[in-house]
C-alpha cells in the first residue's frame, strides 16, 4: 500500500474512533463506543 494510502486510512479509522468517542458521551453511556465500533467492524470500516 502506497504511503498516502496508509496515510488517508490511518486517519479514516482515527476519526471513525474519535466518532465514536463524540456519540458515547454525548449520550453518556459508554457501552454506546463498543456498539459503534461493532458496527463500524460489521459494515468492513475497521479490521
Amino acid at each position: 500500500m502506497a504511503p498516502a494510502a496508509v496515510k488517508s486510512w490511518a486517519f479514516a479509522v482515527f476519526s471513525a474512533v474519535e466518532g465514536a468517542q463524540l456519540v458515547a458521551r454525548g449520550c453518556d453511556d459508554v457501552a454506546v463506543f463498543d456498539r459503534t465500533l461493532e458496527a463500524y467492524r460489521a459494515a468492513g470500516l475497521l479490521p
